[in-house]
């Protein structure tokens, strides 16, 4: 009766001290890809180029369109808060 779980200890055992050449090969880790370096800061916010409408930086550091502006106005960053606000023309924020 002891003699089957002997077997298959001394089993379990020779099959655990086995070389590594032995056992079947693995994937190896591949290199990551390096990153491009970042654009912006995430989580920060600007216009688009043209003034159409605001971006936000995504989490890779890349801008992302995010809305436009309503038709009469365009996209102004205000400094003081770090946002940009759709305007109209000739708009100035308080204190500039």
């Amino acid at each position: 009766m002891k003699f089957i779980p002997a077997v298959i200890i001394a089993l379990a055992a020779v099959a655990a001290a086995a070389p590594d050449d032995a056992r079947p090969p693995t994937a190896s880790p591949t290199a990551s890809p390096t990153p491009s370096p970042a654009a912006c800061t995430p989580g920060t916010y600007a216009c688009t180029a043209d003034a159409r409408g605001w971006q936000v930086c995504d989490v890779s550091g890349q801008f992302v369109v995010a809305g436009t502006c309503p038709p009469g106005t365009s996209c102004v960053f205000f400094r003081p808060s770090l946002s940009p606000y759709c305007v109209p023309p000739g708009f100035r924020f308080p204190g500039q």
